[in-house]
């Protein structure tokens, strides 16, 4: 239901300022995060061109990573319930980020078939977790956080379809995401800052 809902808000922004073009891309994010470690997502995007040179973009980004491993089902450092007659079992884990990124991009490169960019972007990262027992059926919820990032930006633009008011696109963003505030007596995937790398490749519609 977040996702429709968030779709709706890009949407929607788009219609209110009455944007020029609309992006939709595949995102392949790298993480040095052993709960999120390197998931595959997807963007979706509106920008606006402004001042011949720039451009601002509002963004969506949803990344999700599923793993397993054989202990005890974790909340914090304590199992759940919190008993040592816990059995080890198969545990499953799933982790989600979802991004809503504002960025100004320059164009250093404008040609009939090809453009260039770099720019700055500002981010809300939202980072949710559980972990499912699969032999006891039990759920616990791992991480539920807001954090803020700030990335930089190098964009890549070709005219390779030629006869579509459309472009293909390739970004890529490093993006430094800040650490949660968390208790120090239990398990925090995010404790620390998370270094990240986001590789996008889209296509652009203008309108």
């Amino acid at each position: 239901m977040r996702l429709f809902k968030s779709i709706f808000v890009v949407l929607l922004l788009f219609n209110s300022i009455s944007a020029q073009h609309l992006g939709i891309s595949f995102s392949k994010l790298w993480t040095d995060n052993y709960e999120l470690e390197n998931p595959n997502g997807f963007s979706i995007n509106i920008s606006q061109t402004f001042v011949k040179y720039f451009e601002v973009q509002f963004e969506y980004s949803k990344f999700e990573n599923r793993r397993e491993f054989f202990g005890h089902l974790i909340a914090g450092f304590l199992p759940v319930p919190p008993s040592p007659e816990v059995a080890r079992e198969i545990v499953q884990s799933e982790a989600r980020l979802q991004v809503y990124d504002i960025s100004i991009k320059y164009y250093i490169l404008k040609l009939d078939n090809l453009s260039a960019a770099f720019g700055i972007g500002f981010s809300l990262n939202m980072m949710d977790g559980r972990r499912f027992g699969t032999e006891t059926g039990r759920t616990a919820t791992l991480f539920d956080e807001d954090s803020f990032g700030v990335s930089g930006i190098l964009y890549l633009e070709s005219r390779a379809i030629k006869i579509l008011p459309a472009t293909l696109y390739l970004t890529i963003q490093k993006k430094q995401i800040s650490s949660g505030v968390q208790p120090t007596d239990i398990e925090s995937p995010f404790s620390n800052s998370l270094d990240t790398w986001v590789l996008q490749t889209g296509i652009k519609f203008k309108f």
